[in-house]
């Protein structure tokens, strides 16, 4: 396809903190949903927001029904959006619970990594 899975999942950033602050949407929605609260986090924070493979603003062609039957493939796509930045991790919705708990690790890394 060419596009990387940031360019896939409409990955963009805001503010200029050191702070850095992910926000995740759950199924049904995309990041739209943090839209009205975004301005409050952009004044503290570089607030990353993406959208779930699954949401209606990601093109159909990035889906692969066989890569996203499991959780795994989610979890790969959030640690990409990481890329090793320190922070803090928000979700809502059912799937990120599940993310929350299969990448526990990886999301304690992230928010504890320290910035050189």
């Amino acid at each position: 396809m060419g596009t990387s899975i940031l360019d896939a999942l409409n990955v963009r950033v805001e503010g200029s903190s050191d702070r850095v602050l992910v926000l995740a949407h759950g199924f049904g929605t995309d990041q739209s949903a943090w839209q009205r609260i975004l301005p409050y986090f952009t004044r503290r924070y570089t607030v990353i927001l993406f959208d779930l493979i699954c949401a209606g603003s990601v093109n159909p062609d990035h889906f692969d029904f066989r890569r996203y039957t499991i959780l795994d493939a989610y979890v790969d796509d959030l640690l990409d959006i990481l890329e090793n930045k320190a922070g803090a991790f928000v979700g809502f919705g059912f799937i990120n619970m599940d993310l929350s708990c299969t990448c526990m690790p990886q999301l304690q890394q992230f928010q504890s990594n320290k910035r050189s």
